[in-house]
């Protein structure tokens, strides 16, 4: 599995980078699709364009992508990566992107209350 990585070079997680889906494409519709495949742990849409599917590993996630690469969802065609577990430059699930896009945010990072 180390071997497997995606067009940009990351190695293969259990988080999934997902775009491509068409227009009015919700949570649900993302979980049923991997669902059929994978077991899914969570799905977080940060917008219209890209979503993060996670799964209970990598080995899930490598069949996931293979399985659903291509496929159409809501008029749009998936676009799938592994996404980094964590780190500085970018593509995190878990804390890159932190609060929801509706959370307001200081100059500093932290939520605004």
């Amino acid at each position: 599995l180390d071997q497997v990585r995606h067009d940009r070079g990351n190695p293969a997680t259990k988080n999934l980078f997902v775009a491509g889906y068409g227009p009015g494409t919700n949570e649900q519709d993302l979980r049923e699709a991997f669902a059929r495949i994978v077991t899914v742990v969570s799905v977080v849409k940060k917008n219209e364009k890209f979503a993060f599917v996670n799964t209970t590993d990598r080995e899930a996630a490598v069949e996931a992508r293979n399985s659903l690469m291509g496929t159409v969802v809501n008029g749009g065609v998936l676009r799938i990566n592994f996404a980094k577990e964590s780190g500085r430059l970018g593509t995190s699930f878990d804390t890159t992107y932190g609060p929801s896009n509706s959370a307001k945010i200081n100059r500093y990072g932290y939520p605004i209350r």
